[in-house]
């Protein structure tokens, strides 16, 4: 929150030595399964992306595998909170730095993303009952998380780059349902 308060450049940029103790601590949270801590860094991480993503630039290459990791695992253990939130730093991360997006290594943000996007709209939880439907319908879905984040994260890195593997998935799933 002190990255919040920082208005300066300078001032800002003296705190990047601690982004690989950041990255440790969020990871630490993860395999330790401290999930409200998590949740709660992640919260903290999405409001520091807005107004500074330019800071966090240097662990990009190791923060979206982090995230990939928290949205791709769990589907089963009723941290669907936790994965929708990893999917909104993913997508702050896109949004707000699009170009560091963009430069990703054979566009390996968006191949590693965009896959994440499809399991979460394909996320149906088959196990509810009538009355946790009800409750169901106040929260937001990982169908609605997934679809909003591909359509945000599409066009903030740009189609070009979007397009090609957004068919290539519907390919894939497509092929997979009629088997």
């Amino acid at each position: 929150m002190l990255l919040l308060s920082l208005d300066e450049l300078d001032e800002r940029d003296r705190f990047q030595p601690l982004l690989p103790a950041i990255l440790h601590a969020l990871h630490t949270m993860h395999v330790d399964g401290n999930e409200e801590d998590l949740v709660e860094a992640m919260e903290v991480l999405i409001e520091l992306l807005e107004p500074h993503a330019s800071f966090f630039k240097p662990m990009l290459k190791e923060l979206v595998p982090l995230m990939v990791v928290l949205v791709s695992t769990g589907a089963s253990d009723g941290s669907f909170g936790r994965r929708q939130l990893a999917m909104e730093v993913l997508v702050s991360i896109a949004e707000n730095a699009a170009s560091a997006c963009r430069r990703f290594p054979q566009n390996g943000f968006v191949e590693q993303v965009f896959p994440l996007t499809f399991h979460l709209m394909l996320d149906v939880n088959e196990d509810t009952t009538g009355d946790e439907v009800d409750d169901a319908e106040d929260d937001i879905s990982n169908v609605d998380v997934g679809a909003e984040a591909l359509q945000r994260m599409a066009q903030a890195i740009g189609f070009k780059k979007a397009l090609p593997v957004s068919f290539g998935l519907v390919s894939q799933y497509a092929g997979t349902s009629t088997n």
